[in-house]
């Protein structure tokens, strides 16, 4: 009994370390697997990414709702958007964006 209480107790704070806060900030500059620099900045409530130095949106409206950070991604050559959840995890933010049923992670890393 001690075991199993002490591995479901272990379980939950493992849980709370990976979860993310409406106080994670995302501002600063951030490299994209593609080498193109994006800054992002905080917008009233949300956050917003400009990208390079034509300062295109491709990062709209992150904001943090129930629980998790959601925003619109925005394909800079024919501005396609989609829908995403964004995970702060260290140096690194992950973008999780589902079209269908296809997803697929987007990794930025700090500049």
């Amino acid at each position: 009994m001690n075991k199993l209480f002490f591995t479901l107790v272990l379980s939950v704070f493992t849980l709370m370390g990976y979860a993310q806060t409406a106080a994670d900030n995302f501002a600063g500059k951030w490299k994209t697997d593609k080498g193109e620099l994006i800054e992002i900045s905080k917008n009233g409530a949300a956050f917003i990414g400009k990208a390079g130095e034509t300062k295109t949106t491709v990062l709209d409206n992150l904001h943090f709702s129930n629980g998790k950070w959601v925003g619109t991604l925005i394909k800079p050559k024919d501005g396609e958007k989609v829908d995403g959840t964004v995970t702060l995890k260290g140096d690194k933010i992950n973008i999780l964006v589902k079209k269908g049923m296809i997803s697929k992670t987007i990794v930025w890393t700090k500049a």
